[in-house]
C-alpha cells in the first residue's frame, strides 16, 4: 500500500470514529433530555397545588354546616351560587336511635346548567331514610332529609355536595 492509500484509510476511519462520537453525544443528549422531562413532570404531578387544582377540576365539591357556612371549597364554589339549609318544624324522638329526627331540605342554587344530579353526603350525621334529590326551580337542586338523625351534639351539621360539571 502507498502513503496515499494509507492516508485515505485513516482519513476515513477518523472520520467515522467522529461520527460514532458525534451520534453517542445525540443520543446521550436525548436520554439526558427525557430523564429531565420525566423528573419535571414527576415532580410537578406529586406536588399539593396542581394535585388540588386537578380535583377541584375533576369533581368539585363544596363542604359547608347546617348553619349555611361555607367551611372549603374544593371547585366548586364557581358552579354554586348560594346554599340554604331549612330546618323542619316537627320533631320526633327515635326509640331505635335515641335521638331527635326532623326533616331539612337543603337547596343548592347553581349558576350553571349541571347534566347530572349533584351527590350530598353528611360528614356528622346520618339519614334514617332515603335523601330525595330533586331540579328546583331555574337551576337549582332539593336535596330532601325527611329522617335526619344528627350525630353531632351540638346539632349543627357537616355536609358535602359533589357535583359533576
Amino acid at each position: 500500500m502507498n502513503k496515499i492509500s494509507k492516508h485515505v484509510i485513516k482519513d476515513v476511519i477518523n472520520s467515522i470514529l467522529k461520527l460514532a462520537v458525534s451520534v453517542l453525544i445525540i443520543i446521550g443528549s436525548l436520554i439526558a433530555f427525557k430523564a429531565f422531562i420525566t423528573d419535571e413532570v414527576v415532580r410537578i404531578a406529586n406536588e399539593d397545588k396542581f394535585l388540588n387544582n386537578l380535583a377541584s377540576r375533576i369533581n368539585p365539591y363544596i363542604i359547608f354546616d347546617s348553619n349555611e357556612s361555607y367551611l372549603y371549597d374544593g371547585g366548586a364554589l364557581k358552579y354554586i351560587e348560594d346554599i340554604k339549609v331549612i330546618h323542619g318544624k316537627h320533631h320526633t324522638f327515635s326509640q331505635e336511635f335515641n335521638k331527635i329526627v326532623s326533616p331539612i331540605k337543603i337547596i343548592v342554587k347553581t349558576n350553571k346548567i349541571l347534566s347530572f344530579e349533584p351527590q350530598i353526603s353528611c360528614l356528622n350525621g346520618e339519614s334514617e331514610g332515603l335523601i330525595n334529590i330533586k331540579r328546583g326551580m331555574h337551576m337549582s337542586w332539593i336535596f330532601n332529609l325527611e329522617n335526619w338523625l344528627s350525630n353531632n351534639p351540638g346539632g349543627i351539621d357537616t355536609f358535602r355536595v359533589d357535583l359533576i360539571p
